[in-house]
């Protein structure tokens, strides 16, 4: 599916198509559609030049069926959103927070990344030192970015400096 959506921001027809016949079921792959055809209308507009503008009631729901459907990426990021309630979403901190640990489950290194962050510093939820080092080294598992890694290790090194 990622490869699709990106022949979509392209400006294949074909493969924009096919992201909205795969995105009308609720399993995985639709999840993955949906992902794909809000990263083509996201609100940077990552794919303008391929005619595709940013929606933002289509852009919240392919990204909520995408969460629904068990999607990690879409788990962490509306998550986020909801904790945080930035991009237009309104502040959801117990939703926001079920979403992350979902995606958390699932291996997801930004999910890690902000929950060890929010638990470290008691922002959106109670300061927990001692879950955001469990939850830290768990990202650390999940193969991270090179960013997230280095953010993950940084919260470490400051849960060992005593902050």
């Amino acid at each position: 599916m990622n490869e699709v959506g990106g022949r979509a921001c392209a400006g294949q027809n074909s493969a924009f198509s096919r992201l909205l016949i795969e995105v009308q079921g609720d399993d995985i792959r639709a999840g993955q559609a949906a992902l794909n055809l809000a990263h083509l209308i996201r609100p940077d507009e990552p794919c303008a030049d391929a005619g595709y503008r940013h929606d933002f009631d289509k852009w919240l729901g392919y990204l909520e069926h995408a969460q629904q459907t068990g999607n990690p990426i879409a788990q962490a990021y509306f998550g986020q959103m909801l904790l945080e309630g930035r991009n237009g979403v309104q502040k959801d901190r117990n939703r926001g927070l079920i979403l992350l640990n979902a995606a958390f489950s699932k291996g997801s290194s930004s999910a890690a990344l902000v929950l060890a962050k929010n638990y470290l510093s008691g922002e959106h939820v109670r300061r927990n030192v001692d879950l955001a080092e469990r939850i830290a080294r768990g990202g650390l598992t999940f193969n991270p970015t090179d960013r997230q890694r280095r953010t993950l290790e940084r919260v470490l090194a400051d849960i060992a400096a005593g902050n």
